[in-house]
């Protein structure tokens, strides 16, 4: 009958369409499945679709059998599994320079016993490819770079652990070659962990000043400020005070300055800024306050500097605008003496 066949056309269409996508997609020999390495995201998604495989191919029948298998290959996985991680790397965020005797930067691990005789531990400084401090428990071998030379504790170890004592850094006296950014490295036979922060060993300024200046002919008042021998390139900002301000809750306006920046010799740095007010800024009598102040990028330290500014001692009536303040005290004398 018609019918008949086309039922059996039917049948023999999905049967080929379901040969086609069992030779794309099921394994010839489920024996021959490569190994797992790590257990991931990706790792239990690829076992959920190779279990969905099983049973779309028939080697497995039910849909309890399909989680069963799922549960198995994730067990197998976990046991498999193995890899270093780095749990906590503990590095000081700023150090000042010279006022600790000692500093701890520590490099915290997990690891499993597949991995106790190929473990490697390297730090690294900043973009250098070369390790400042490498370890291998195995070998029981350790090499310090000549820019930690004298600068180590290589007797401190930080854990009695045969395979973690000597992953730390013990830096004495941290002075500002040593600021930077610093790398844990560690490695085994089957996988890596790398983790990375910054330390800032800073130096206060030397000098701090801030002063103003004023031309006998022009208009308007410099304000100059000025840092020497910082470390890291400080940064110096230029505020006025608006009236009514108190120092619990200031109100300020930043000024726009011109920065000049001069390295010295020992790393450290002369930074100076400057702006000019014209008198137009200024009320004819009155205080007005002008703030620098200075931080350390990568620190909490700050400080500041105060100056108070009395136009009316510079700046004349209407009558003699223009006019120098010695100039004007000269002809206050001179109308003094002949009255």
């Amino acid at each position: 009958p018609r019918s008949f066949s086309l039922i059996t056309l039917y049948d023999r269409g999905r049967q080929r369409r379901r040969q086609r996508i069992g030779r794309l997609y099921c394994p010839k020999n489920i024996e021959t499945a490569q190994p797992v390495q790590s257990l991931s995201a990706r790792t239990l998604v690829l076992f959920t679709f190779r279990a969905m495989r099983l049973g779309y191919c028939g080697i497995v029948k039910s849909a309890a059998a399909v989680v069963a298998v799922w549960m198995l290959l994730c067990i197998i996985a976990i046991r498999t599994a193995s890899g270093v991680q780095i749990v906590r790397l503990s590095v000081p965020t700023w150090v000042e320079n010279g006022t600790e005797d000692s500093v701890l930067l520590d490099c915290e691990y997990a690891y499993t016993e597949r991995d106790d005789s190929q473990l490697v531990v390297k730090w690294f400084l900043n973009d250098d490819p070369k390790p400042i401090y490498q370890w291998i428990p195995e070998l029981e071998t350790r090499h310090v770079s000549q820019r930690l030379k004298g600068r180590l504790n290589t007797d401190f170890t930080v854990t009695a652990n045969h395979f973690t004592k000597f992953r730390a850094l013990n830096l004495l006296r941290p002075t500002t070659e040593l600021s930077g950014r610093y790398s844990c490295h560690v490695t085994s036979h089957s996988s890596q962990d790398q983790k990375s922060q910054l330390m800032t060993v800073y130096a206060r300024p030397k000098h701090f000043v801030f002063n103003y200046s004023r031309a006998a002919e022009e208009s308007a008042t410099t304000f100059v400020c000025e840092a020497t021998g910082a470390f890291p390139l400080p940064t110096l900002s230029l505020y006025q005070l608006d009236e009514g301000s108190s120092a619990s809750l200031p109100r300020r306006h930043a000024l726009a300055p011109t920065q000049r920046v001069t390295p010295r010799q020992d790393g450290s740095y002369v930074t100076r800024v400057s702006s000019q007010v014209p008198d137009e800024q200024f009320s004819r009598s009155g205080r007005h306050l002008f703030v620098c102040l200075l931080s350390i990028p990568g620190t909490d330290f700050k400080k500041q500097r105060l100056i108070e500014f009395y136009p009316e001692y510079y700046i004349d009536s209407a009558d003699c605008r223009g006019m120098s303040w010695p100039v004007a005290l000269a002809m206050l004398s001179v109308a003094w003496t002949l009255r």
